[in-house]
């Protein structure tokens, strides 16, 4: 029997990689940024206006580009 894969949760901090469940767009909403975290959408909202999470608007949407946000990420991590 197959049993169903269970989504894995990504944490603050941990390098980011293809998701498991398809390909991942080059631009996130921020509710797709909030869960590709694993926070609340109001916490990308406050990274972005406090740390300068990376982001472009299009449209008068947000969007955050998956390459500078990781990028950005793992300077952070490292402590740049």
């Amino acid at each position: 029997m197959n049993s169903p894969s269970t989504p894995s949760r990504r944490v603050v901090g941990e390098k980011l990689s293809a998701s498991p469940d398809g390909p991942t767009p080059a631009l996130l909403t921020t509710a797709q940024a909030a869960k590709w975290f694993g926070v609340h959408p109001k916490t990308i909202l406050r990274l972005r206006r406090r740390h300068g999470l990376p982001c472009v608007t299009i449209g008068g949407a947000l969007r955050f580009p998956l390459a500078q946000v990781t990028r950005w990420l793992n300077l952070r991590r490292e402590g740049q």
